[in-house]
Formats: C-alpha cells, sequence, structure tokens
C-alpha cells in the first residue's frame, strides 16, 4: 500500500511540475508576445522622416502685408483709383487691421475728412468694412475700419474677369468677319460702312484708314485673355497664403 501511495504523489508532483512548467512557459509567450508589439510599435512611430519633419512656415502679418503691398497686379489695380496717400492708408490698415478714422487721420496727419474719402473709395469696392459706436461723452458716432487682406485679392480678381468679359466682347466682334479700319495717327476703329462715310478717311485728323488685319488682332486678343487668367491664378495662390 505504502508504494501505492508514493507513486500516486510522486505522479501528483510530476503533473503539478508539468502544469506549473505550462504556467511559465505560457506567461515567457505573453511576456515576449507584448515585447514583440512594443518593439513594433516603436519601429512604426520611430523617428520622422526628413519629409515629416518639414513643416510650412507660417508667415507673419507683416510678410503677408508685404505679399500684397508688393504685388504688381495688385498694385496696378489699386493705383487706378488710390494715390501714394491711399497706399499709405491701406498699409497703415493692413498693419493695424481694425482702427479708428481719427487714428488714422491723426497717423497720417490728415484732416479726417480726407481719411473718409479714401475709405470710402475702398469701402464701395469691398476691401474694407466698418463698424459705429456712439460717444456717451461727445454724442456722435465714431467709425472703426476694418480690412480683410483676402478682400484685397478677391476685389483684383473680379477687376481681371471684368477684363477678360470684354476682351471677349472685341474677340466675337472681330469674328464675325468684318472689315474694320483704322486710322495711324488717332487709333480711331471703325467699321467698313462707316469708313465709307468718311471716303476712308479719319473723322478726326483726315489721314486715310488702313484695313485692320482682323486674324492677327484676334490672336492678339486671345494672348492678353491667357495672359490675365494666368494672373488670375497666382492670386488665387497668393490668397491660399495669406
Amino acid at each position: 500500500m505504502a508504494t501505492k501511495s508514493s507513486r500516486k504523489k510522486a505522479s501528483s508532483t510530476r503533473s503539478k511540475r508539468t502544469k506549473h512548467k505550462g504556467r511559465i512557459t505560457r506567461s515567457k509567450k505573453r511576456v515576449a508576445g507584448k515585447a514583440k508589439s512594443k518593439t513594433t510599435k516603436k519601429k512604426s512611430t520611430g523617428k520622422p522622416t526628413k519629409t515629416t519633419k518639414r513643416k510650412s512656415k507660417r508667415l507673419t502679418k507683416a510678410q503677408k502685408n508685404q505679399l500684397i503691398l508688393r504685388n504688381k497686379i495688385i498694385n496696378e489695380k489699386l493705383s487706378a483709383f488710390l494715390d501714394e496717400t491711399g497706399f499709405t492708408l491701406l498699409k497703415i490698415l493692413l498693419e493695424k487691421r481694425k482702427i479708428s478714422e481719427f487714428k488714422l487721420a491723426s497717423l497720417m496727419n490728415l484732416k479726417v475728412n480726407k481719411v473718409r474719402s479714401i475709405l470710402y473709395k475702398l469701402q464701395t469696392r469691398g476691401i474694407v468694412s466698418f463698424s459705429r459706436r456712439r460717444d456717451k461723452r461727445k454724442g456722435w458716432y465714431i467709425f472703426t475700419w476694418e480690412i480683410n487682406p483676402k478682400n484685397i485679392i478677391k476685389y483684383v480678381i473680379n477687376e481681371l474677369n471684368s477684363d477678360i468679359k470684354v476682351l471677349e466682347k472685341k474677340y466675337h466682334l472681330k469674328q464675325e468677319g468684318k472689315e474694320f479700319f483704322s486710322c495711324n495717327e488717332c487709333g480711331v476703329q471703325m467699321s467698313m460702312l462707316k469708313a465709307m462715310e468718311t471716303n476712308y478717311l479719319c473723322p478726326y485728323c483726315g489721314t486715310p484708314m488702313q484695313v485692320i488685319d482682323v486674324e492677327r488682332i484676334k490672336r492678339d486678343i486671345l494672348n492678353e485673355i491667357n495672359a490675365i487668367k494666368k494672373k488670375i491664378e497666382s492670386l488665387k495662390e497668393l490668397e491660399k497664403v495669406i
């Protein structure tokens, strides 16, 4: 009987040992699995490459203002209604973004009425906007003017689109195939019917009028339209940066 019981005990201890070993191996496998997952995570989320390190630098307000003020396309359109004083006012507005007309007048050493006239020119073109509040002590309204740089770009793009429409009308007139005559001295152009009325002489200076090469003019108009479209595309790219 003693031998049987000892055998049972030995077998039970062996089974316990095997179970214990099995638990150890399973726990080791789990630990190893976690370690592998950590290493794989580290590999996947390791140091960023040179491409990820490069972040687009944000432009400062001053840099954005310079991009607008130095842009030839914008200057060309704004100079149609702004003089040097107007550009100075625009520069201050871009720096301050929001300022009262009295402060503007003080900074520019101008009368408020002169500042208002420039501001109204910008306001009618959608470049600036204003808000007003009543001065409780003095009783009058104080106007505060605000500018959004993107509105300048939008205004210029709209003007360029208007230029394209005018050129397209000219192109369609030439497309009709009618003969046109021009004066080399005055630059006056007219249809053949009107030229016949003046015996093909310029009605202003009397110079004989010459037949216009319509095909050449059509090519010139198309080239001009394409050039304006390129300007619009460059302004759209600028708008993304501003």
